[in-house]
């Protein structure tokens, strides 16, 4: 019963458990969000995403706290806010980046005291629709629920957002056509990932919704520049700059967590701590410190050419698998294999198939068949 709680545990619990990283995180946290509280929330994020446990610690912590600076909640049914998996090919790790969701900015909203409702449609081929601008703006729309195609995007002709004031400001509300839309869309970075990855995200699982977030955002970033609606228009911002890629930085902080040893990603099983750190699970029969074999030797990564760039296209998982079996570093480890693939092959970027492929040998162990596939 003991061993199945041990597997249980997921590397960030144990590396956010450590005295110095609760420290240096609780120096980050904004005031309402404890340490225990923040490992809380982590767990509960990566047990329900498989792709989430192959993302940087660090990613999944700093977006667990941008959430909470801008008051917005990760619980998946309450629509708020999003923690997605992107491949950074710059760094070469699956990341974690908070993008805050269409009830999220309504949330904000409608909190600032300032707004009574911001409220989205769809407009379809059927429906009456009528809109004037000028200095007396007004929309009128008046749906046909009879339509049989009501759900097909193809019978979507645009979408429209309204805020209503609390104070006497009269409505306002911001309309963008289909073409507009599909403009917006095709920079995502989730729908067009460029290359011959296929798209995904919610612009092809939840069409809707995006047509709604898209022009709520954009009904947000025409609100009063109030102090009370501040965390509404950082949250439009972020959402804006992660979603079409502009500016995906992180909003705090996180240097001197990186400093200690955060574990490569978030869902490996491990053993708890060590001296620097979570430790991955030994195998039965494999010795606390093996030795080193011939492909792994201080020569072979003393000898690869010093990469120009950031590596790109394999996951971190897994060199900080083998790295762990054969008591390398990951580092060296993975600056030689990226290297070799990426400079002496002359590819600046691996397809995905080839990456899926090298990191199922790495992952397995078969640590000469990887190397010699990477250039050896």
């Amino acid at each position: 019963m003991a061993e199945q709680k041990e597997k249980k545990e997921a590397p960030i619990t144990a590396w956010l458990s450590t005295g110095k990283v609760k420290t240096a995180v609780a120096r980050v946290l904004p005031k309402h969000l404890s340490p225990e509280r923040l490992i809380q929330i982590a767990i509960i994020a990566i047990t329900k995403s498989p792709q989430l446990q192959r993302c940087t610690p660090l990613s999944i912590v700093g977006g667990v706290i941008e959430a909470s600076e801008l008051g917005l909640s990760l619980e998946p049914s309450l629509g708020q806010a999003y923690l997605v998996p992107f491949w950074n090919s710059k760094s070469g790790m699956m990341e974690a980046q908070m993008i805050p969701g269409y009830r999220g900015l309504v949330h904000l909203a409608r909190n600032s005291g300032l707004v009574r409702n911001v409220r989205a449609e769809v407009v379809r081929k059927d429906d009456k629709f009528e809109i004037e601008y000028g200095t007396s703006p007004r929309l009128v729309h008046v749906p046909n629920l009879k339509a049989g195609d009501r759900y097909n995007p193809e019978t979507w002709v645009g979408v429209y957002a309204v805020a209503e004031f609390t104070r006497e400001w009269p409505s306002e509300f911001v309309y963008l056509e289909r073409e507009l839309v599909y403009k917006i869309r095709q920079r995502s970075k989730a729908f067009n990932p460029g290359g011959d990855k296929k798209a995904s995200g919610p612009w092809v699982t939840d069409e809707e919704e995006m047509w709604k977030k898209t022009a709520t955002r954009r009904e947000c970033k025409q609100l009063p520049q109030a102090t009370e609606l501040q965390s509404m228009h950082r949250a439009a911002a972020v959402d804006e700059n992660r979603e079409l890629d502009i500016d995906a930085s992180p909003l705090v902080d996180l240097s001197e967590l990186a400093g200690l040893n955060p574990p490569a990603t978030a869902g490996e099983l491990t053993t708890g701590d060590g001296e620097n750190g979570p430790q991955r699970k030994k195998k039965d029969g494999e010795s606390q410190e093996p030795a080193r074999t011939a492909t792994q030797s201080s020569d072979a990564t003393d000898s690869a050419p010093a990469a120009t760039e950031q590596p790109k296209g394999i996951d971190v998982h897994a060199f900080y698998d083998i790295g762990m079996q054969q008591s390398i570093a990951m580092a060296d480890l993975k600056k030689y294999v990226i290297t070799k693939y990426n400079v002496e092959r002359g590819i600046l970027d691996l397809t995905h198939d080839q990456a899926a492929e090298l990191d199922r040998d790495l992952r397995s162990g078969a640590v000469a068949k990887a190397l010699a596939k990477a250039g050896k």
